[in-house]
């Protein structure tokens, strides 16, 4: 306060250097202009930025190229080449890998091969590549395709644990800064599969910024978590399982282009409204899986030459994964009834695949019990092949081999495909995506998949064996054209141009027509003026042109606190044609009302007093809300601990700072157990918070942003998140929430959902486990004490509790007369 009791009393004071500039007379003066060039010279440009706008708003001048956006065109060079990135987290052959894996190790390839293409790969299993061994296999591979390959380093971007939505949240940063640092130059398709959601973030974010990162983001599906879990004949057994079942849906719905390599799985989306009907169709795209590149494979070699199968088959082999989803009961039941029947001697048995789980049973206890009767059978287990080891194995020409492809309802199975390359008799189920890939015509191993209906089809394979030797639908080259038109459709159609005109978002259109909307700026304050200062000139400091400025105070009553609003901010809000109002402590929520009547805008942002605003906030939210319209539009934030706030807010215009919280969305099978929506800056739209009725109005009890996304979730509003940090919050103690009960707060937000009585009571109870669970962690943050989690246990206890309390009360000093009452119980 001192600091500024050395300045004339009326006039409007801050602590950044260029809002005392700007305000300290009517007219931009000389010093404001020095004070802009000396930033230019320090090439500080969202700094400079920043500046402008608040000069250009202090004078009423619009300056729509203060705003964050595209430029308009951009240059095409006469050789250029489709940029193509592939996001995943499994290449085939190199750790953990399924058809995922397979599908993208293949795309990799046939892209690699063309001159016309720049490949970029991005590996995200990031802890698989912390192995040395991992890492080499990676090497050889970019080699091998003369490709950039990446391995995504995710403490770069976000703080552990590295959660499936921090994984994806820091895929989008990484390829951001890949743009950035390419001088602007996007993508034209970046590639992610489903599994997982990693590409969550990135087809959000290029919505709300079309074509920031790329031309064209394109999800491949291969089966979500859900559509495995279902058909495993399982459940969700993690809240974690549901927030990646939230990223992966909502990856297909952002997406420019979903592919899938059957369309039994487009259906089976379309079943669950997970893919929209009333979308264009040209979104939705069936190509098949690129085929396994292996010198086994013998398409064609013995498809039109049955008299080279031998007279009998002389290996029946199960092919997939020990799972129930991949049909391995319904082969050990077939072999079963076979061997009870004794209508054919049977060959040897194989089984060819990983471990997995039958139910809730490990595979290995479920064949213990299955496969008691093969006594009399050549029975071969083989657990580990990858691959090529199981191509090379299908291949062997020395005996007729019969491959099962149990899956009922498989998506596209690599096994299937592998097994037709393979020169093997094969029978298959007729659901899912598996007869897409093979012609039916003359061709009977394509069946009901049931055990009866097994055991009869291995057994006419014995009588017609011709009958059971698959042909491709499609050919190899017609899937790759596919694929390869995929990518040509993002070349320039006249590639000698010069100039390509770029899409223009509708929040560019909107700039150009001088038609962006009024932001209300609402800001609330309780007894901390200085902060409060800071928190304004933040907003004041905003490259948006359209801002309403609102302070509610909430009942202050110290005297200097007062003075501060009056003769400080207050002169400076009629300035920048702002508001200030007083009302009677009422609490945040009460505060925040206050603000939302006297508000003016289309939408409106609330932030708490000791919150610091980047310069880019409002801009960012309200180009994201314009391009890709929800009702509310959620910013991340990044902590700004007491201890580090001075450091942390000058370093706001250089930086790009960790998010310390990333929402993920509205995913409404949570929001009752945890806030997942987001914190309380956020762009509402004004109407939509009126029709709710804005806040309720409790004292003492915390969570009032919480509460309000869920009853806004419950009257039917849409909810996006911006995957951009645009404000610093604070964490201090003691706090608001840190003076309020866990108890009190969650019931305010699980009661919001107006579930029945015993539902909310089963939730209530499954909270209460939590709050407990966390509460010496959250003791010992609130008084600054490590320690006193080893107490919390045997608080009950006096001479324990004694004892704590006259240790710190001692190193404190901070209560004699409560150390005094104690010495009684200090005795021994």
């Amino acid at each position: 306060m001192s600091s500024h009791n050395q300045r004339n009393s009326n006039e409007p004071d801050f602590t950044d250097i260029s809002v005392q500039c700007l305000v300290n007379t009517h007219s931009v003066s000389r010093e404001v202009a020095d004070q802009v060039e000396k930033i230019a010279n320090e090439k500080i440009s969202e700094k400079n930025a920043a500046v402008n706008a608040a000069i250009a708003r202090r004078k009423n001048v619009f300056r729509p190229d203060t705003i964050n956006s595209s430029e308009n065109i951009f240059i095409v060079q006469a050789d250029q080449k489709i940029r193509v990135c592939l996001v995943t987290d499994e290449i085939s052959t190199i750790g953990p890998s399924g058809g995922i894996g397979a599908a993208f190790l293949e795309l990799a390839r046939l892209l690699a091969q063309n001159s016309q293409i720049q490949l970029t790969l991005l590996y995200t299993n990031f802890w698989v590549a912390s192995d040395p061994h991992i890492q080499s296999s990676l090497k050889r591979l970019a080699q091998e395709l003369c490709s950039d390959l990446y391995i995504l380093d995710p403490a770069i971007y976000v703080n552990a644990p590295f959660e499936p939505h921090k994984v994806s949240y820091a895929v989008y940063q990484y390829l951001r800064a890949q743009v950035a640092a390419n001088s602007g130059n996007k993508w034209d398709v970046i590639h992610f599969h489903d599994y997982k959601g990693i590409g969550y973030f990135t087809a959000l974010r290029n919505k709300q910024k079309p074509q920031s990162v790329a031309s064209s983001i394109v999800v491949q599906t291969h089966g979500t978590s859900r559509w495995a879990i279902e058909l495993n004949g399982r459940f969700f057994s993690d809240e974690s399982q549901l927030m990646v079942d939230y990223l992966e849906t909502s990856s297909i719905q952002l997406c420019d282009t979903v592919v899938s390599p059957s369309q039994y799985l487009l259906d089976w989306f379309l079943s669950r409204n997970i893919i929209d009907a009333s979308e264009h169709e040209q979104k939705r795209k069936v190509i098949q899986n690129i085929r396994v590149a292996s010198p086994h494979k013998i398409e064609g070699e013995i498809q039109s030459k049955t008299s080279q199968l031998q007279p009998a088959i002389e290996e029946i082999i199960f092919f997939g994964r020990h799972e129930a989803r991949k049909g391995l009961p319904i082969f050990v039941d077939a072999i079963n009834h076979l061997i009870k029947e004794k209508t054919i001697k049977l060959p040897s048995i194989t089984i060819l695949g990983g471990l997995g789980t039958i139910g809730e049973i490990p595979s290995l206890l479920y064949l213990e019990n299955a496969t008691k009767g093969w006594d009399n059978l050549n029975f071969k287990l083989i657990l580990n092949y990858n691959r090529d080891q199981s191509i090379a194995y299908l291949s062997n020409r020395a005996h007729t081999k019969l491959v099962c492809i149990c899956s009922p309802a498989e998506n596209s199975p690599y096994t299937l495909v592998e097994a037709v390359q393979s020169g093997c008799m094969l029978i298959c189920s007729d659901q899912g995506g598996g007869r897409e890939l093979v012609n039916e015509h003359d061709f009977s191993g394509i069946i009901d998949m049931k055990p009866e209906n097994l055991s009869n089809a291995i057994q006419d394979a014995f009588i017609n064996p011709s009958s059971y030797l698959p042909k491709f639908q499609f050919s190899d080259s017609t899937i790759e054209k596919d694929w390869l038109d995929l990518h040509f459709a993002h070349q320039p159609s006249h590639p000698n141009q010069l100039t390509h005109p770029q899409l223009h978002s509708n929040f560019i259109k909107r700039i150009q027509k001088n038609e962006l909307p009024l932001i209300s700026f609402v800001i609330t304050h309780y007894e901390r003026p200085q902060k409060l200062s800071e928190a304004l000139a933040s907003v004041l400091l905003q490259t948006y042109p359209h801002i309403q400025i609102i302070i509610v105070d909430d009942g202050s009553s110290n005297k200097e606190t007062l003075e501060y609003l009056n003769t400080k901010i207050e002169p400076l809000l009629r300035l920048c044609k702002g508001k200030l109002i007083h009302r009677s402590n009422g609490y945040l929520g009460a505060a925040r009302n206050t603000g939302l009547q006297a508000a003016d805008g289309e939408y409106i942002i609330f932030m708490d007093d000791d919150d610091i605003a980047l310069p880019n906030l409002v801009s960012t939210l309200v180009e994201a809300t314009i391009n890709n319209p929800n009702d509310v539009t959620i910013a991340l934030n990044t902590y700004m601990p007491l201890s580090e706030r001075e450091s942390l807010r000058a370093q706001r215009f250089e930086s790009h700072p960790i998010p310390s919280y990333i929402p993920i969305g509205n995913i409404k099978s949570l929001t009752p157990l945890q806030n997942v929506i987001g914190a309380c800056t956020s762009l509402i739209k004004l109407d939509t918070i009126k029709a709710i009725r804005g806040y309720s109005e409790l004292r003492n009890v915390g969570h009032e942003d919480y509460e309000l996304y869920v009853k806004l979730s419950q009257a039917g509003y849409k909810f996006q998140i911006c995957p951009e940090v645009l404000y610093l919050y604070e964490t201090q103690r003691p706090s608001m929430l840190s003076k309020t009960t866990l108890w009190m707060n969650y019931e305010r937000s699980i009661k919001a959902h107006g579930l029945p009585q015993d539902i909310e009571d089963l939730i209530l109870c499954f909270k209460g486990q939590y709050i407990e669970k966390i509460r010496p962690s959250r003791l010992a943050w609130i008084l600054q004490d490590e320690s006193l989690g080893n107490y919390i246990d045997d608080w009950m206890r006096v001479d324990k509790a004694v004892a704590y309390m006259q240790d710190r009360l001692n190193k404190s000093g901070s209560n004699p007369a409560l150390l005094n009452a104690l010495t009684p119980y200090c005795q021994d």
